[in-house]
C-alpha cells in the first residue's frame, strides 16, 4: 500500500465524520445498529492501521530529519572555512569554529545575536547590504572582496552569500562562508616579487610548461639581451632548439641529455645539473652558456650564465700559463717559488747559468749553503718579515742585493738582485712567494767603476777653478760646482736659485736666450742641437763683472731626448787683460816701426838725391874718351856690384827702406 504525506487534521476530520453518520443511522433505524456499527468498527481497524502506519512514516522522518540536522552541524562545523548562519535581520544565529577563530571571539555566545555588518569596513557594508536583503530565491551570490575588522587589523576576504529561502522572508536564513584572503595576497605579491626579480635579473632565465607542446611562457629582459631572441621568436622550446642549435648533430646531442635530465628532474621535483652549451645568438654570434633548471609543478624555470668571457679568460690563463712557463724555463733570470717553510718549490733551469747548479741541487741546498753570512742576515730578516705580512693579509714585498755562493760551495760567489712578492688567490688565501734572481755581477763591476768615476769627477769638479754647470731648457740650473764660489762670490745653492738676470749682463743674456731657443728648436726638428762656445761677461757678487769663457754641450740620451746642458765658465779676465795690455805693446810697437819708416824714407830720398847725379855725370864721363884707369874708375862707379858703385852706396845706406816707386831710372826732381 502507498501512503501520501502524514495529514493528521485530515485523520481527525474523517474519523469525526465517521462517528457523526454512525450516530445518525443507529437513532433512525436501530435494526441496522448491529450492522452499521461492525462496518464502522472495521473502518475504524482500517483507520487506526493506517495510524500506525503514518505512524511509523513520521518518526522515521523525524528521525532522517534529526540525522540530516545532525549531518548539516558537522557539514556546518567542520568547514574548512568560517561559516555564519544569519537571519533575514542579518543577525548571527551560528558559526562554526572556525568563524569563532577567524573573527577573534572566545565562543559562539559572544557572536550570539550580533549584527555581522559590525565586523566590517564601511567600504565592506555597503558592498554586503544588497546582497543580506531577505529573499525567496535560492542559490550562491558571486564572492564579494571585503574588509573584517579583528583584532586590531583588518584582514581582506572574500564573502560567499548563499541564501536559504523559508516559507517566507521572515524564515529565510542566509549563509556567508569566508574565505581568508591574507595567505593568497601575500602568495600574489610574493609571485609578483618574484616576477618582478626574474625579469629583472642579471641572469637570462626562461620557463616552459612540461606538455605536449612545450610553450615558453616566460622569457626575461637579459634572455633577450644576450641571445637576441623573444617570446615571439621562441614561443616553444622546439623552436628555441632549431634557433640556437643549428647544427643537427650537436641539437639532437645536446637536447637527448637534456631531455632526460628534465625528465629525471620531475619525477623527484628536482634541479636539472648545469652543463654547458655554445648556442647561436639571433644576430649570428656565438655564445657559451651553463645552463640549469628547477622543475616544479610540471614547469621548467631554466636559468643560463654566460662564460663566454670566462672561457676565453680560461684560455687566455692556459696560454699565459703556458708561456710564463715557457718564459721561465728560458728566462735569463732566474725564476723561483718558495712556500711559507722557507723551502723552494720551482727554481728554473737558468739557475745553471746563473748560479752553477741544476734547480735540483738548488732545491736542496740550505740557506746557509747559499748566501754569504752578511747576505744571510738580509735574507733571514726579509723573510721574518714576509710571514708577519703574510699573517696581516698583506702582500709581500721583498727586494735585496746579495752576494750568493757560485755552484755547491766554494770561494766563488755572484752578485744577485731579488725581487720577491705573494701571490694569492681570488679568495685572498695564500699561494705562495714568487721571486727573480738576477745577476748583477757585471752590473756591480761597472756601477763600481762609475762610482770611481764619478768620484774622480766630484774631486776634479771641486778642486778645479773652472765653473762646471749643468742647465735644463727652462733656463733651471740643476748643478753648480763649488769653483763658483770662488770666481762670483756666491756658493752652488745660491747661484742655482738666481735668475739669469742675476748672473749674467744683458748682452749675454740675450746671447744665452738666443742659443737656448736655438736648442729647443733643434730638438723639437729632431736635429742633434749644436754645442755653444763664446764669451760671456758674468756679474760678481757686491758688484762688478768678469770675462768668462763659456763652452755648454747638450747630453742627450741613446734615443735623441734632451738630458741637460752641460757647461764649463772659465774666468778670462786676466787673460782677458793681458790680451788687451798685448795689444796696446803690439800696437805701440807697430807705430814705431811706422815712424822708422817714415825716417828711412826721408833719409832715401835725401841720399839717393845727390847720388842720382853722380851717376848721371858718370854716365856722361863714360861716353868720353877716357885712359884705362879713368875707365875702371868710371865703370867702377856705374857697376852695381862694385865696392865703389853709387847703388852700392844707396842700399847700404837704406837697405830695407826702398820706396816701391824707387828705380834706377827715377829721374831727379830738380
Amino acid at each position: 500500500m502507498t501512503h501520501g504525506p502524514l495529514n493528521l487534521d485530515d485523520l481527525r476530520r474523517r474519523a469525526r465524520q465517521a462517528l457523526e453518520q454512525a450516530s445518525s443511522k443507529t437513532q433512525a433505524h436501530p435494526a441496522i445498529q448491529d450492522q452499521d456499527g461492525s462496518g464502522l468498527l472495521e473502518e475504524l481497524g482500517i483507520y487506526h492501521a493506517e495510524l500506525e502506519i503514518q505512524n511509523e512514516e513520521l518518526a522515521e522522518a523525524q528521525s532522517a530529519i534529526v540525522r540530516s540536522l545532525n549531518t548539516y552541524r558537522l557539514l556546518f562545523e567542520y568547514l574548512p572555512q568560517p561559516a555564519v548562519l544569519l537571519d533575514s535581520r542579518g543577525f548571527i544565529e551560528e558559526a562554526n569554529a572556525r568563524a569563532i577563530a577567524f573573527l577573534g571571539l572566545s565562543s559562539a555566545r559572544a557572536l550570539s545575536h550580533r549584527s555581522i555588518v559590525q565586523f566590517f569596513d564601511a567600504e565592506s557594508r555597503s558592498r554586503l547590504h544588497p546582497l543580506l536583503r531577505p529573499t525567496l530565491e535560492t542559490g550562491a551570490l558571486p564572492p564579494v572582496l571585503v574588509r573584517i575588522r579583528t583584532g586590531g587589523e583588518e584582514i581582506p576576504c572574500s564573502v560567499q552569500v548563499i541564501h536559504l529561502p523559508g516559507e517566507d522572508t521572515a524564515t529565510t536564513r542566509i549563509l556567508l562562508v569566508l574565505t581568508d584572503l591574507r595567505a593568497e595576497l601575500a602568495l600574489r605579491e610574493s609571485e609578483r616579487h618574484l616576477r618582478h626579480i626574474l625579469e629583472n635579473s642579471p641572469i637570462p632565465m626562461a620557463s616552459y610548461r612540461m606538455n605536449e607542446l612545450r610553450e615558453v611562457f616566460f622569457i626575461n629582459g637579459e634572455f633577450t639581451r644576450i641571445f637576441g631572441y623573444t617570446r615571439e621568436d621562441v614561443p616553444t622550446v622546439d623552436h628555441w632548439a632549431s634557433l640556437a642549435f643549428p647544427d643537427p648533430a650537436y641539437r639532437r646531442q645536446s637536447f637527448a641529455w637534456w631531455d632526460e635530465a628534465v625528465e629525471h628532474a620531475s619525477q623527484e621535483q628536482g634541479a636539472v645539473p648545469s652543463r654547458e652549451f655554445r648556442v647561436v645568438r639571433k644576430d649570428g654570434g656565438l655564445v657559451d652558456v651553463r645552463i640549469s633548471a628547477a622543475v616544479s609543478d610540471h614547469n621548467v624555470i631554466v636559468s643560463f650564465v654566460d662564460v663566454t668571457q670566462q672561457n676565453e679568460t680560461q684560455e687566455r690563463l692556459r696560454q699565459s700559463e703556458a708561456r710564463h712557463r715557457l718564459w721561465a724555463d728560458n728566462s735569463a733570470d732566474v725564476i723561483w717559488t718558495m712556500g711559507l717553510d722557507g723551502r723552494f718549490t720551482y727554481v728554473s733551469p737558468s739557475v745553471v747559468n746563473v748560479l752553477g747548479r741544476t734547480p735540483e741541487e738548488t732545491m736542496a741546498m740550505s740557506w746557509e749553503d747559499i748566501f754569504t753570512p752578511e747576505s744571510l742576515a738580509k735574507v733571514q730578516q726579509g723573510f721574518a718579515q714576509a710571514l708577519a705580512d703574510v699573517a696581516a693579509g698583506r702582500p709581500v714585498q721583498f727586494r735585496e742585493r746579495l752576494e750568493e755562493r757560485r755552484g755547491r760551495g766554494g770561494d766563488a760567489t755572484v752578485w744577485i738582485d731579488v725581487m720577491a712578492t705573494s701571490l694569492y688567490d681570488a679568495e685572498g688565501r695564500f699561494i705562495e712567494i714568487l721571486g727573480i734572481t738576477r745577476d748583477i755581477t757585471e752590473q756591480k763591476r761597472i756601477e763600481e767603476a762609475l762610482r770611481l768615476s764619478e768620484e774622480r769627477h766630484r774631486i776634479l769638479a771641486e778642486n778645479t777653478r773652472d765653473v762646471i754647470w749643468a742647465m735644463q731648457l727652462d733656463g733651471t740650473i740643476s748643478y753648480v760646482s763649488p769653483a763658483v764660489e770662488e770666481v762670483r762670490g756666491v756658493t752652488p745653492e745660491e747661484a742655482m736659485r738666481q735668475p739669469i738676470e742675476e748672473i749674467l749682463t744683458p748682452a749675454a743674456q740675450a746671447a744665452a736666450i738666443g742659443y737656448l731657443q736655438q736648442l729647443i728648436a733643434a730638438l723639437q726638428a729632431g736635429e742633434r742641437p749644436a754645442s755653444y762656445r763664446g764669451e760671456q761677461e758674468y756679474y760678481r757678487k757686491g758688484g762688478g763683472t768678469f770675462w768668462a769663457e763659456v763652452t755648454a754641450i747638450p747630453i742627450l740620451r741613446e734615443d735623441g731626448s734632451f738630458v741637460e746642458l752641460l757647461g764649463v765658465s772659465r774666468d778670462i779676465d786676466e787673460r782677458k787683460r793681458h790680451k788687451h795690455e798685448l795689444k796696446l805693446a803690439r800696437d805701440a810697437a807697430h807705430e814705431a816701426s811706422q815712424a822708422k819708416s817714415r825716417f828711412l824714407a826721408h833719409m832715401s830720398h835725401e841720399i839717393r838725391t845727390p847720388m842720382n847725379g853722380v851717376l848721371g855725370m858718370a854716365q856722361i864721363l863714360a861716353q868720353d874718351t877716357l885712359t884705362p884707369d879713368q875707365r875702371q874708375m868710371v865703370d867702377s862707379i856705374l857697376s852695381a856690384e862694385g865696392p865703389c858703385s853709387a847703388s852700392s852706396t844707396i842700399s847700404s845706406t837704406c837697405p830695407r827702406s826702398r820706396p816701391a816707386s824707387f828705380s834706377s831710372t827715377h829721374t831727379p826732381s830738380t
